[in-house]
């Protein structure tokens, strides 16, 4: 932008700002600002709808925190990231349509595996939602009771998330600077941890009593799970990480080591092993692959310096289960905290009834030993059983597929000269995170991404348009050569 339009882009923000402060000056509360910045989001998304874009990168990431309401005026759906993806798609729609503007296609070949994982899941467990074991609705008092609202929580709100993953990556096709679009991920990055650090705050624990199993749903707070914000932050420190030597400027530098920072230490405050063990493979991944035995020693300095510092709260939480008495798969067995014969064991003969389709969508609700009370949990806590229950074994090669696809993206672009430092540094940890990724699925999580998974969802929708803005300016670049190659050749048959 030139200089006049940044001072009016300023002159606006602070004038907008001053509306809202008068605004809660006068008494409005927080949903009516809310509505307020949406109107004018939805405003300027009509402009333009990447815009729109902005705003859904930036809310992806709380989407499933207590920060983003499940409804509006008492309206199931009605929430602002529903309204702002709804708009940004019409006005994406009008631009390409009536605006005649060039939107990148829809990327079926990545998007088919999900939707027939999704569908095939949900059809299967529409008919059994009135099976669901009756503690889970003490526990979830909102859970879905008709095969309609299983539908809407189990099939279309994924789907949404693939609206989102596509409108990403035509704003990026379309971008002239699209390495903006990774700064901004930095940006919707921060927002989850310092979430984390006010509700940790707040709790008035110790790190002691945040560390012990008497508190670790502290974090329920949030909306989300402690592991389930382990999940979500890991691929978010493994891009910030590797990004970091990419930084020119001091600001940049700053910026980074903050993202950094605050990223990490959200991952600690969750007290789960698995994001102990998520933050270690990352970070001796990233100095092994500088390439030099100057970065692995460096590496290891990091590990014994922040290793002979660390609370004996964190310590003692990330050795659990190591070195102590009991077998794996016995009632005291520490290092699965008892899930072997508490839950995976249980759930065996179920998956061997379904083995070729599955049970459907979070068959664990009505499962057996869940209809016989053996089990409480709301998942298998683990992403292999989990998808073999619900999948069945034809599930495997058909999300394989789609994992594979995506690696293949990640390190595409991660080699791509094309591309810029920063954005091959980008998907260089995005790669090394989804490796990782399949470590933290032997104790949770799920391999069908869902919005837990947002940071895999935002690169995947980047590296989507870094590949068709490419092909894009290929082929505008063959059809201005082409018009002077048969000028040429039309003035050579003259002569002759």
């Amino acid at each position: 932008m030139t200089g006049t339009k940044h001072i009016l882009f300023i002159a606006g923000f602070l004038l907008f700002a001053i509306l809202l402060g008068m605004l809660v000056g006068l008494g409005a509360g927080i949903p009516l600002i809310a509505i307020i910045v949406l109107i004018c989001g939805l405003i300027a998304t009509m402009v333009d709808y990447r815009v729109g874009v902005i705003l859904v990168v930036v809310m992806m990431p709380l989407a499933a925190t207590v920060l983003m309401p499940r409804q509006m005026l008492g309206i199931p759906g009605f929430t602002p990231l529903n309204i702002v993806l709804a708009g940004t798609l019409g006005a994406a729609v009008l631009a390409g349509v009536v605006g005649r503007k060039w939107l990148a296609p829809v990327p079926w070949r990545l998007f088919a595996p999900i939707i027939i994982l999704l569908t095939s899941g949900a059809l299967i467990g529409m008919g059994k939602v009135h099976n669901i074991a009756a503690h889970y609705y003490l526990n979830t008092p909102t859970l879905y009771t008709t095969a309609s609202a299983y539908l809407v929580a189990e099939l279309i709100k994924p789907l949404l998330i693939l609206v989102a993953v596509w409108l990403l990556c035509a704003a990026v096709a379309q971008s002239e600077k699209p390495q903006r679009w990774v700064a901004l991920v930095g940006v919707s990055i921060v927002m989850l941890p310092i979430l984390v650090f006010l509700v940790a705050a707040l709790s008035g624990l110790s790190l002691r009593e945040m560390a012990s199993p008497a508190a670790r749903t502290f974090l329920n707070a949030t909306g989300l799970h402690a592991n389930e914000l382990a999940v979500e932050l890991l691929p978010a420190y493994a891009a910030a990480l590797f990004m970091f030597p990419s930084y020119r400027s001091l600001n940049a530098k700053t910026w980074g080591v903050a993202v950094m920072g605050a990223t990490v230490l959200a991952l600690v405050l969750t007290f789960s092993r698995a994001a102990f063990l998520g933050v270690i493979l990352v970070t001796f991944a990233f100095f092994f692959l500088r390439g030099s035995y100057r970065y692995i020693f460096a590496g290891v300095l990091v590990f014994a310096v922040v290793a002979a510092f660390l609370p004996d709260s964190i310590v003692e939480r990330a050795t659990t289960g190591i070195g102590q008495k009991g077998t794996i798969g016995a009632h005291n067995d520490p290092l699965t905290a008892g899930r072997v014969r508490g839950i995976w064991l249980p759930l065996l003969p179920d998956v061997a009834k379904h083995p070729i389709l599955g049970d459907g969508t979070s068959s664990i609700l009505w499962s057996t030993p869940a209809r016989q009370g053996l089990i409480v949990e709301g998942h298998p806590h683990n992403a292999y059983l989990r998808l073999v229950k619900d999948h069945g074994i034809i599930g495997i090669p058909i999300i394989g597929y789609f994992l594979l696809q995506v690696w293949r993206l990640f390190r595409r672009l991660a080699r791509d000269e094309e591309q810029s430092p920063l954005v091959r540094a980008y998907f260089n940890g995005m790669s090394v995170a989804l490796l990782v990724f399949f470590v933290q699925c032997m104790s949770g999580t799920r391999l069908i991404f869902e919005l837990l998974h947002v940071f895999y969802w935002l690169a995947i929708a980047i590296g989507l348009g870094l590949e068709a803005r490419k092909l894009r300016l290929s082929q505008q670049s063959e059809r201005e050569v082409a018009p002077h190659w048969n000028s040429f050749s039309g003035a050579t048959r003259a002569v002759r």
